[in-house]
């Protein structure tokens, strides 16, 4: 998964991205078009917290939806 489709499915920004994962908004820009590239750990640690979160998200909205 990229960066721009772990933003997608969590329906942020990249400034929302940005600060739900504490990587600077100039270092996303970079990342995006190619100017640099994430060590492929990071990209692996970003993944799974995304995974995660969108887990989270979908079950508090199951939970919302029984209330």
């Amino acid at each position: 998964m990229t960066i721009h489709e772990m933003q997608i499915a969590l329906g942020d920004t990249r400034k929302k991205f940005s600060e739900r994962y504490g990587i600077p908004v100039r270092t996303l820009e970079d990342w995006e078009a190619g100017r640099r590239k994430p060590a492929p750990y990071i990209l692996k640690l970003l993944e799974r917290a995304v995974l995660q979160d969108l887990e989270e998200m979908k079950e508090e909205k199951t939970e919302e939806e029984l209330l």
